[in-house]
């Protein structure tokens, strides 16, 4: 791998965390349903090029694994959209801790189940401490007095929701990234 390759990834990571607090400044004024819909719309569009890369033999692979790929879409919009509601009632930083945490514990049980994929010690034990770090960081009582919402709880629900809707969704996109193109997948996603 080349220094290109992960200064992409570097971009990408940080536009991909950029985006929620962003679209947040939306969500809190309009409903989520409609954001999510807008933000997927607009993503279809704009990722298209991508295709452009993938092998064009797998393209007649994707209607054989179709339900896969509904259901790593479908999935992770409803798990979008329930973030977004998630942040409504909490911080985004709060809100999108918990929807990691619940994400990684997911997608490790998940890996465990499906793939038979095991972790190391030291994997669980850095697992662990990002754990009680979302757990302390839940105990010290956000400040929301700028949220129209004030339910704690239901943030923290939401947001958890999220993260298990997040970990299946890469389980059926993790799935049909082993049989066709991850950039066929990853686009459906």
């Amino acid at each position: 791998m080349n220094t290109i390759f992960f200064i992409l990834i570097m971009i990408a990571v940080l536009a991909y965390g950029i985006q929620m607090p962003l679209i947040t400044f939306y969500a809190r004024r309009f409903d989520a349903l409609t954001i999510t819909i807008y933000r997927n719309l607009s993503l279809a569009l704009t990722m298209m090029p991508v295709l452009l890369f993938a092998p064009p033999g797998e393209f007649a692979k994707v209607g054989e694994y179709v339900f896969y790929l509904v259901g790593a879409s479908g999935v992770g919009a409803v798990s979008f959209m329930l973030g977004l509601v998630g942040t409504t009632y909490l911080p985004v930083g709060i809100a999108q801790s918990f929807r990691q945490a619940s994400a990684i514990l997911g997608a490790v049980l998940l890996g465990i189940v499906f793939f038979a994929e095991h972790l190391t010690s030291l994997q669980l034990v850095l697992i662990a401490l990002l754990l009680a770090g979302i757990i302390a960081l839940s105990l010290s009582k956000p400040d929301i007095l700028h949220l129209e919402r004030k339910n704690i709880s239901l943030g923290v629900w939401f947001s958890i929701l999220s993260g298990i809707g997040l970990a299946c969704s890469f389980l059926f996109f993790s799935y049909t990234s082993r049989a066709i193109s991850p950039i066929i997948t990853g686009y459906f996603l």
